[in-house]
């Protein structure tokens, strides 16, 4: 008798054209990251939940999506990206010294695709 192991293709991660993270000094008490493109492989929810933050300060959590307006994003919000679709996000109330660190997490499979940080300088 063979024994064998039957591969299972799956589908890919989300992917990120560039990091999110971003030192700056802060405008307006603003840091914003700079923009990427969101991939989404064929058959993936596209869903990205962000987690694990970590904050110090009072800052104000915010993503855009498309280039739209900048919306409040908590700790364990999923928001649903198309092949293609933009993502950027901000720290705003921030002062120098300040940061937000977070996760993405492909939530179709499960896994964390990275950790990023927005320092104000």
């Amino acid at each position: 008798m063979l024994a064998g192991v039957i591969g299972v293709v799956g589908v890919g991660l989300i992917s990120l054209s560039a990091t999110l993270t971003k030192t700056a000094a802060p405008s307006g008490n603003i840091v914003t990251s700079d923009t990427v493109t969101v991939g989404v492989p064929g058959g993936s929810l596209g869903q990205l939940t962000f987690q694990s933050y970590s904050i110090s300060g009072a800052v104000n959590t915010e993503y855009s999506k498309n280039g739209g307006a900048f919306t409040t994003v908590t700790e364990g919000s999923t928001i649903t990206f198309a092949n293609g679709d933009t993502l950027a996000v901000r720290g705003s109330l921030m002062a120098s010294g300040e940061s937000w660190t977070f996760t993405l997490k492909d939530q179709g499979r499960a896994t964390i695709l990275a950790t990023y940080v927005i320092t104000a300088s």
